[in-house]
């Protein structure tokens, strides 16, 4: 189910999957990690943030974007009594516990995955017209808009039914393409095992000149 999330990391993946489990964004920006807090808060002025643990190594403060959701072989979350019990006071916002992918004995596996999609704002505010626009203008405060919206261009309000109408919108917003793949070598013998992975993500944001690009590379052995 991670795998199949077109997600720029994997803590959008877990939203709404994980019983008990809040994921939320403070920001829309392309690249943004998602916060996760596990059981609600527990504290007012601390970090609500999880106990990370990567292939047994506890780390805090985890960039999600570090790990690439194509190499993760499992996730657990560990959220009652069972995370303060193996981790101690680090664990008492809970654990997110991830396994990666390892190498195995045997013939050398190759994957490659790709995905292409596109993303843009599905619905925008309405906004008036010209002809509407200045209408409202001179209904609002007439005599200091009349002289400055009627003019030898547009001598009268029906002038501008016709009038060019620009939405900022159109300047603003954008299609945005999204671009992932994922590409893996991975096998060993019974004293070897080895895994060689390696990421590339291109996010345009829907806004013109934002966006999120990343390489990533990971040698296991």
């Amino acid at each position: 189910d991670l795998a199949k999330a077109p997600v720029t990391n994997f803590t959008d993946a877990l939203a709404g999957r994980v019983a008990g489990v809040q994921v939320n964004s403070n920001d829309g920006q392309p690249g943004n990690v998602s916060n996760i807090v596990i059981r609600g808060a527990n504290s007012l002025t601390q970090s609500n943030a999880p106990l990370y643990v990567v292939d047994g190594f506890p780390m805090e403060d985890v960039d999600a974007n570090n790990i690439s959701s194509a190499d993760i072989a499992n996730i657990d979350i560990l959220k009652d009594a069972s995370a303060t019990a193996i981790y101690g006071a680090r664990g008492a916002n809970g654990v997110v516990v991830i396994t990666t992918k390892k190498g195995k004995s045997g013939r050398p596996i190759f994957s490659f995955n790709s995905y292409v999609g596109m993303q843009n704002n599905p619905k925008r505010v309405k906004l008036l017209d010209a002809y509407e626009y200045v209408k409202l203008m001179l209904e609002v405060n007439p005599s200091t808009n009349t002289p400055r919206y009627l003019n030898s261009n547009f001598p009268t309000l029906e002038s501008y039914r016709n009038a060019t109408t620009i939405d900022l919108q159109d300047e603003l917003f954008r299609t945005a393409i999204y671009q992932n793949y994922d590409i893996s070598l991975r096998g060993g013998n019974e004293n070897t095992q080895y895994s060689i992975s390696g990421n590339r993500l291109d996010q345009n944001g829907i806004i013109i000149n934002s966006g999120f690009k990343r390489w990533q590379g990971r040698f296991d052995l």
